[in-house]
């Protein structure tokens, strides 16, 4: 089941993004996030997990549009996931 949770407004002034709370098939990932065409994002949150690791989540996968990871394709996976804590 899909669910949408919230829709924010402008993440400083520049991203749009949609959260969904979805139940993936296992516990491999936490969050995921997906580029829309029209320049937003929607960010997966596995269901499966506890609320307060969906919420751990939510902030990573924000740091990453907060510092235009799906961008830069000349750093390390490594690196990124670093940055995005």
């Amino acid at each position: 089941m899909c669910v949408l949770l919230k829709h924010y407004g402008k993440q400083r002034e520049t991203i749009d993004y949609y959260v969904y709370e979805v139940e993936f098939p296992n516990f491999s990932s936490e969050a995921m996030v997906l580029p829309n065409c029209d320049g937003t994002f929607d960010i997966y949150l596995n269901a499966l997990f506890p609320e307060e690791e969906m919420k751990r989540a939510l902030v990573h996968e924000l740091e990453h549009l907060r510092k235009d990871h799906f961008y830069n394709d000349i750093k390390p996976i490594k690196e990124i996931e670093d940055e995005a804590g």
